[in-house]
């Protein structure tokens, strides 16, 4: 029989884990009751290895192999090619170094050019089985989670950047004037909470987006959040479902204002993982304890401390734990444009993927490009005003580096908070050494970014100050 969360009755291969219970968290155990069956691996070697035609060989038939035969992955996949957006930098890289992974249609794709930076982005066709090799190019070479963006639509693809800042975001007068409130939440901040709930997450073989953990560990995450928030009634959990070809589900929570309820505010975070070996392929064990375990359990802390505190937000707010970010940001891209398909009114998205491995720990880094610049300065804002003794760095990241992306790109007003400078990766992502060990086992810096969440959602959903 397998164990079971302690605040959950959803089934789990992991031990337990207590919101509620100080005492019982750290006696925290996780026992191992069932091992993961995921692997997967693409051909995305290096054109200029020696033993290039040997080694794809050898990895595409491992491939087929162990889609076969190994449970908890699917084992077939679409043969028609995928449209992707790429920025035009990317594409020129790939021509020079990796032209086998796109299809031969990209030598006059369709494009467009971002208003806010003048980049020119492309739609370009890539078969579903180089999908993961090209996220390893993009892990490897250009160190983005994503890096591209899967597209259901060349139609919609046009539209949004053409209608980009100039529909769909809803002004907000940014102030900050909850200083009394924010101050007594932020005092419940458990860095240890966060640090647990890092290791629960991180226990899972991997949470990669087409693997039975993948699934079970979304699973987990609803049922986490929906037992920190069972007293409240304005608050509902629920998992969102993709198509068959991306099984691992996205997490979505909504907790309705008081007030203007049709106006939202989002925060969310990546909730899958993937590892990366030397040829490209797609590892077996993915911790992802940095990137982004941090990111999900920040949030969780943040809910916790909110939902116990009874604050009730006057805008409404929804969480996410996203599905499949690694390969095309698939969870998020699909559930902003639902939203703009629905006219839905967001005022705010922040979006938090990766939090707990400083290079500084008086730092704090801010994506500039592909973010909305004004939302920007007010979450500077808000580090001077509660966490002074912190400071901003802004730095670009690149085109689709995260799910912030799928709003930026809808018209949504957007930023996302790092863990340090944006230029300076953490060099054991996307590796099986992404563990809480390597980063900061004591949850301290993630502590900080929940505090920032709560900051940030206090403000936004507080409309009389």
């Amino acid at each position: 029989m397998q164990p079971h969360l302690f605040y959950n009755t959803q089934p789990t291969e992991r031990g337990i884990l207590n919101y509620n219970n100080e005492e019982e968290q750290r006696r925290m155990i996780f026992t191992v009751t069932s091992k993961a069956h995921q692997t997967a691996t693409t051909t995305g070697v290096s054109m200029h290895h020696p033993m290039i035609f040997l080694k794809t060989v050898c990895i595409t038939l491992w491939t087929l192999l162990t889609w076969a035969i190994t449970p908890g992955i699917a084992a077939t996949m679409d043969t028609q090619p995928l449209s992707i957006s790429l920025d035009q930098d990317t594409i020129h890289w790939l021509q020079m170094h990796h032209a086998n992974l796109l299809e031969p249609s990209f030598a006059s794709p369709l494009s467009v050019r971002v208003a806010d930076n003048r980049q020119k982005l492309s739609l370009v066709q890539i078969k579903p089985e180089n999908l993961e090799a090209l996220s390893a190019v993009m892990h490897l070479q250009f160190h983005r989670c994503g890096g591209f963006m899967i597209e259901d639509s060349p139609t919609d693809f046009v539209l949004d950047w053409a209608q980009n800042f100039t529909t769909t975001a809803q002004p907000v007068a940014y102030s900050i004037g909850m200083h009394d409130q924010v101050n007594a939440i932020l005092k419940q901040i458990s860095a240890r909470r966060i640090r647990d709930t890092i290791a629960y997450l991180s226990g899972f073989e991997n949470r990669y987006y087409r693997s039975s953990t993948g699934i079970r560990s979304q699973e987990s995450i609803h049922g986490i959040w929906k037992k920190l928030t069972l007293t409240n009634p304005d608050i509902s959990v629920e998992l969102v479902q993709h198509s068959a070809q991306y099984p691992q589900p996205s997490v979505r929570l909504v907790w309705k204002g008081s007030k203007q309820a049709e106006e939202i505010i989002v925060l969310g975070g990546h909730g899958d993982s993937i590892a990366l070996n030397a040829w490209g392929g797609v590892e077996r064990h993915a911790p992802g304890a940095d990137d982004n375990a941090s990111g999900i359990a920040t949030i969780t802390e943040a809910l916790h401390v909110l939902a116990l505190s009874g604050w009730q937000p006057e805008r409404s707010i929804h969480l996410f734990s996203y599905a499949a970010e690694e390969i095309g940001l698939k969870g998020s891209s699909e559930i902003a444009a639902t939203y703009l398909e629905q006219h839905k009114k967001i005022v705010g998205v922040l979006q938090y993927d990766m939090t707990n491995h400083p290079k500084n720990t008086n730092e704090i880094g801010l994506v500039s490009d592909y973010t909305n610049a004004a939302q920007n300065q007010f979450v500077r804002d808000l580090v001077t005003t509660y966490l002074p003794h912190l400071h901003v760095t802004s730095a670009p990241c690149g085109y689709a580096c995260s799910d912030h992306a799928s709003w930026h790109r809808r018209g949504y007003v957007a930023s996302m908070p790092f863990e340090s400078n944006p230029q300076v990766i953490y060099s054991k992502i996307h590796t099986s050494e992404d563990t809480l060990a390597n980063s900061d086992a004591t949850g301290n810096h993630a502590a900080k970014f929940a505090q920032l969440a709560v900051a940030y959602l206090v403000e936004m959903a507080t409309i009389d100050k």
